[in-house]
């Protein structure tokens, strides 16, 4: 193996070091954003007054969303995740009545 190719090697494995790292620091901040959702929502959820205001501003959002989405040229992988993701923010009993119907 030339020196060249040796150098290429190792930057490429550095470069792959580092977007791992990167990843897994973008994971744990979207973990913890994760967490202040739910608690966020959980407290506010358990305001009998606001349950129907945060049912029907969640419900237009994720549908609005959802709708935009398919417009775009995500694969079907990637709206699937999409959708994945939004019911990990949000409490199973909630996302059973805001999820979009018509889903991937």
């Amino acid at each position: 193996m030339e020196i060249n190719e040796r150098d290429l090697l190792l930057t490429l494995a550095d470069t792959v070091r580092k977007l791992a790292n990167a990843v897994a620091l973008s994971h744990a901040q979207l973990e913890a954003l994760r967490t202040v959702v739910i608690g966020v929502h959980g407290a506010l959820y358990g305001m009998p007054e606001l349950q129907g205001r945060i049912e029907q501003s969640l419900g237009g959002s994720i549908e609005g969303d959802f709708a935009q989405a398919l417009g775009t040229p995500q694969h079907d992988d990637a709206l699937r995740q999409r959708q994945e993701w939004l019911s990990a923010l949000i409490p199973a009993d909630v996302w059973e009545k805001v999820r979009p119907r018509s889903h991937v």
